[in-house]
């Protein structure tokens, strides 16, 4: 309803202009990472503008909302390789040896992947943790490692969980284990330049991306 003077009218344009779609970020929910806390914290200084709505899903609910443009962008571990999304690197994370801390080996200042997959190893499941398994397993096929695996994980706090009983020894992003700061494990860095890599992925659009996605993406950029 309009008033004779357009106050009404006017009312209704101004918060029509205010009005923003908010942008939808899909996060694979493994992610409990320090480094996507300041990023996101720092595009909301960037765009204040711009409403940000985060969704935690497994990873293939992450690439089936990408599809279907549920969400906007994504956060995840796992390359993918789809003609239909897209991805670029966000940023790496150096790897970390994870211990129980009575280890004998605690008291060092740093490993290698050797002498770390000497012991038994907890590993990540491929079904639940897809991404990260893969870099994982790329990273020993490399190496030329073959460790015992002593049991695998669901989720990061199993995972050190099983660590700090003592079954085995780990290995996470230096980020992750920034965040989740324990007393009953001890985290070391490696020699080698091993790390844990990011992607944030977004739906291939032919007539090309809205003017907050690719804001985004250009911000994501400035990180690597």
């Amino acid at each position: 309803m309009i008033t004779r003077d357009g106050t009404t009218r006017r009312s209704v344009l101004a918060v029509d202009k205010r009005y923003r779609e908010p942008l939808r970020i899909g996060l694979d929910d493994c992610m409990a990472q320090l480094r996507l806390a300041e990023f996101l914290a720092s595009w909301k200084r960037l765009a204040p503008d711009i409403p940000v709505e985060l969704v935690e899903m497994h990873t293939p609910e992450l690439l089936a909302a990408l599809r279907k443009e549920e969400v906007d962008v994504a956060f995840s571990f796992e390359p993918v390789d789809d003609e239909v999304i897209v991805q670029q690197t966000a940023w790496i994370s150096p790897m970390v040896a994870i211990l129980p801390s009575e280890h004998e080996l605690a008291g060092r200042n740093m490993l290698s992947l050797a002498e770390l997959l000497s012991f038994p190893f907890i590993a990540c499941t491929a079904a639940f943790r897809p991404g990260l398994y893969l870099q994982v397993a790329s990273l020993l096929q490399q190496q030329g490692l073959s460790p015992v695996i002593a049991a695998e994980a669901r989720t990061l706090s199993g995972y050190l969980t099983c660590v700090a009983l003592g079954q085995g020894v780990g290995v996470a992003g230096a980020d992750q284990m920034r965040t989740l700061q324990r007393s009953d494990v001890v985290v070391l860095p490696l020699t080698e330049p091993a790390h844990f890599t990011t992607y944030v992925l977004h739906k291939h659009q032919r007539f090309g991306l809205s003017e907050p996605v690719q804001r985004f993406l250009t911000h994501v950029s400035t990180l690597t």
